[in-house]
């Protein structure tokens, strides 16, 4: 639906702006971990704008299957 669209756009929005305060010049690898009710396609889509933020840091997407949470991710 046009609303959960609008819904996920926010949260990976939330998402970025919170990778930009995680981010720093030492990180090497996001690891996103994406949850039960996010397609394949999207996380990898995700995962590529990312990429394209953070061009020097290596993203790994997984599926994590979490209930609740769209996204779980870890910086290193």
């Amino acid at each position: 639906s046009a609303a959960s669209d609008v819904y996920k756009r926010q949260v990976e929005e939330t998402t970025k702006e919170m990778l930009a305060q995680l981010v720093d010049e030492d990180t090497e690898l996001i690891s996103l971990y994406y949850g039960q009710d996010v397609q394949e396609e999207s996380a990898e889509n995700f995962a590529q704008e990312i990429e394209d933020l953070y061009p020097d840091v290596d993203v790994d997407v997984h599926s994590g299957g979490q209930p609740i949470y769209y996204y779980v991710l870890s910086v290193e």
